[in-house]
């Protein structure tokens, strides 16, 4: 591991805590998907993967991380986020504090990620079957409890559309850190592959969340062919069982038309009244927004549109209609560079096109998951970590430098 090379002068006790950091972010990522309780990846991530982190920043990192584009973007947008929240907007000032806070802590886990994603770069394909190992564990727990209903996960996956969210990240992660390092699928590879691909698949139709659901049909059968392709007819073969598996676990479950029905009957779940309501009734100070410490009740929309015609809202599930009413234009346009910098990336430093398919094809997942739920990127440690935050840091590391393909050599 880099880390390890880098702090062989280091104390006896460092050097253990710097090798034991993938064990570290191993573990987490298990307990996201197989936690008995649903917030225990975050006391994982706080208690065992920040100090770690601390002690490898100090001894093998140092300011290397801070000299960093993407860090040095994300760092003044949680700034922006938690000091602007003071000057404008009718929020408490507990919610200012609050939001503070979790700018702070979002800026460092920022800074954790990026470091633990280091762990991945010189084993990605022991990661990637990781990542595909946990969609597989994560998926069957979740029908192993399943009670008939909407299906949900333990730990991290307890939510159906967070859940969902957050099993397609670590597939498409875990597809293309194993298909950029191997140069030939070993049967082994395309059994897990498919395994994934067949458990979150349905996960997604089972939890019924409609924005997972549409997500996950652009990436399977439009972006992760491109990124996959190299072997046309492995992969035609991969999407045609997938789907066949998919349908027959919908039509044991439900029947097809039921299914279909279902999801056509529930409508828009009221969201785009709701985005009326955050587009017809902007906040006083357009860059700035309400601040992200006001509450949606406390909103112009609440009094004027929302809470007449009996919506409740609690976010603007969203996530750039909810930065635009929380920071403003200025906080939208974060955004823009924070995903315009992983795109450039992407394009301009890949070495060949299965390569920018799969890194793009990561990043636009990211926007299909974020844009029917969620509200904001800058909050104490939430599944949007997992299935927004996670997958751009690693876009941007794989992209920093080269990265050994050999893992031949590297196992």
């Amino acid at each position: 591991m880099a880390h390890a090379r880098e702090a062989a002068e280091t104390g006896p006790v460092a050097r253990k805590i710097i090798q034991a950091l993938p064990f570290l972010v191993l573990i987490w990522l298990l307990v996201s998907v197989v936690g008995p309780w649903k917030d225990l990846y975050k006391t994982v991530f706080h208690a065992l993967v920040i100090p770690a982190t601390l002690v490898t920043w100090r001894y093998a990192i140092g300011l290397r991380v801070l000299r960093d584009p993407f860090i040095r973007v994300v760092g003044v947008f949680c700034i922006y986020v938690g000091i602007s929240t003071f000057l404008v907007g009718p929020g408490s000032l507990a919610n200012d504090l609050k939001i503070l806070r979790w700018g702070v802590e979002s800026f460092f886990s920022v800074i954790a990620l990026w470091i633990c994603v280091e762990c991945l770069r010189d084993a990605p394909a022991l990661w990637g079957r990781l990542f595909l190992g946990a969609c597989v564990v994560g998926a069957g727990l979740g029908f192993l409890f399943w009670d008939g209903g909407r299906v949900e996960g333990l730990g991290a996956l307890s939510h159906p559309i967070q859940g969902t969210s957050i099993l397609l990240a670590y597939l498409a992660m875990g597809c293309f850190l194993l298909t950029q390092s191997v140069p030939r699928w070993r049967w082994e590879d395309c059994l897990l592959i498919f395994l994934g691909c067949s458990s979150v698949a349905s996960f997604a139709f089972l939890s019924q969340s409609r924005g997972p659901i549409l997500a996950f049909c652009i990436y399977f059968f439009v972006l992760l062919p491109f990124a996959t392709g190299r072997n046309l007819k492995l992969t035609v073969s991969l999407l045609v069982l997938v789907l066949i598996l998919s349908g027959a676990v919908i039509e044991w479950h439900e029947g097809l038309d039921s299914f279909l029905n279902g999801l056509i009957e529930r409508g828009d779940s009221k969201r785009l009244e709701i985005w009326k309501g955050y587009l017809l009734f902007p906040p006083d100070s357009l860059f700035l927004g309400y601040g992200a410490g006001t509450e949606p009740e406390q909103m112009h929309a609440a009094a004027e549109f929302w809470r007449p015609n009996n919506y409740i809202v609690t976010h603007a599930h969203n996530l750039w209609l909810g930065t635009y009413a929380e920071t403003g234009i200025i906080g939208v346009l974060f955004l823009v560079a924070i995903f315009g910098m992983l795109t450039w990336v992407a394009v301009t430093r890949a070495r060949e096109w299965g390569e920018i398919a799969g890194l793009l094809g990561i990043i636009g997942l990211v926007l299909m998951l974020t844009f029917t739920d969620e509200h904001t990127l800058v909050l104490s440690m939430k599944p949007i970590w997992l299935f927004a935050w996670l997958p751009m840091v690693l876009v941007w590391q794989w992209t920093r430098e080269p990265i050994s393909r050999d893992i031949h050599e590297r196992h």
